[in-house]
């Protein structure tokens, strides 16, 4: 309980340092993003390029309501890279602590298992 406290606190205090009136870079506006995203409960990872739905994912988001959004195609800005680098890393770290911290390795596993691929 403690955690998700101090989690929602900073998330709080990331909305305000992101509200202001200048940006401190696109890896921080995605630290931003993902605070929020977790205050509204959503959780979810962000990729590149066309991505097919594959048992792994599927399986992410049946069992667990993770999902993935694909924020940029094949071709990717340095800005877009650090948006998405900064919002994977709060909401990975976030999904580890509600979840279990090998999630994403067992659930790939699971998904190799009874769907024999990634």
């Amino acid at each position: 309980m403690r955690r998700q406290v101090s989690g929602m606190l900073a998330g709080v205090l990331a909305f305000l340092l992101g509200a202001a009136s200048y940006s401190f870079g696109a890896y921080h506006d995605g630290k931003v993003d993902a605070y929020l995203d977790l205050m509204r409960g959503k959780y979810q990872t962000r990729a590149f390029g066309h991505l097919a739905a594959t048992p792994y994912r599927d399986l992410l988001s049946r069992k667990y309501g993770i999902g993935q959004e694909v924020v940029a195609g094949c071709i990717v800005t340095r800005e877009e890279a650090e948006e998405a680098r900064g919002y994977n890393e709060v909401m990975e770290a976030a999904i580890k602590r509600r979840f279990g911290k090998d999630i994403f390795s067992v659930t790939r596993l699971e998904a190799e298992l009874t769907h024999g691929g990634s």
